[in-house]
């Protein structure tokens, strides 16, 4: 039997989610680890909707797993979380079809990246804090709102030999400021995303702000016009995989941390 799990967990203290060789310190491996040793079943693989880099966030993260017998939600959620890792929530537990993925059939994903202008000891760790005397914002809300113009972003990713495809079709791409708080949020939705494209987004952004590059260069590497990519990512601290929609399974985020920090409300 296959059950999603709707959790979130603070990136700060991981490798990222995805299980590595190297170290035990990844958000999937703490999991599964907490699992097998509550459902005394050590062949538990915990199968998730997509990886995060080292540092980043998941306000909603998805992952599924099959398990022999019914779980008993409350009980399980109960035993679960009063165990696991603090940095780590497990919300629900959901029976689904067999054949259901949390990685394959996932149709949307949502990120947003966090930025704050003013030092602030409640953002540390939480949102990104560019420290300038004068940011041109209004350029910066201009340039993002090109992203979804267009859909190949081979020169804004890392290594995309890596992957099949560098296309991703970005459906809403968006900077919001509130000059009171002096925050930024950076909205991006897509069928997908590719490693290191929304740092790198968000970076070339904050340049543009700074005027170390204009909206024509960021848009000459969007529209691929560009003789080299742009690598630089931002740092990771202000980053959110923040919603994944499925055809049968779309449920609310749950992270006040999260909910807390937004500018949509």
């Amino acid at each position: 039997m296959r059950y999603f799990l709707h959790l979130a967990y603070d990136g700060m203290p991981f490798s990222g989610w995805q299980w590595q060789k190297s170290t035990e310190k990844t958000a999937q491996h703490i999991l599964q680890q907490q699992i097998a040793a509550v459902l005394r079943d050590e062949t538990i693989i915990v199968s998730g909707c997509g990886r995060t880099d080292a540092g980043v966030h998941a306000s909603q993260y998805f992952a599924h797993i099959d398990v022999w017998e019914d779980i008993d939600e409350e009980s399980f959620l109960f035993k679960i979380n009063k165990g696991l890792h603090a940095k780590i929530s497990v919300y629900n537990a959901l029976k689904m079809d067999d054949e259901a993925s949390a990685r394959y059939d996932a149709t949307q994903r949502r990120y947003d990246f966090f930025i704050h202008l003013r030092k602030d000891p409640f953002l540390h760790n939480k949102s990104l804090l560019v420290d300038e005397y004068k940011l041109d914002v209004d350029s910066m809300i201009e340039a993002a709102t090109l992203i979804q113009k267009y859909n190949d972003f081979e020169y804004l990713c890392n290594n995309p030999e890596k992957h099949n495809t560098t296309i991703c079709h970005v459906t809403r791409s968006e900077l919001l400021f509130d000059f009171e708080k002096g925050q930024l949020q950076l909205i991006i939705e897509a069928n997908r995303f590719i490693r290191g494209m929304i740092r790198i987004l968000t970076q070339c952004l904050i340049d543009i702000g700074r005027k170390a590059i204009t909206i024509q260069d960021f848009e000459s590497y969007l529209n691929k016009s560009q003789v080299r990519a742009y690598k630089t990512k931002a740092f990771p601290q202000g980053l959110y995989l923040s919603k994944i929609e499925y055809p049968y399974l779309s449920i609310p985020n749950k992270s006040w941390g999260y909910n807390s920090l937004r500018l949509d409300k």
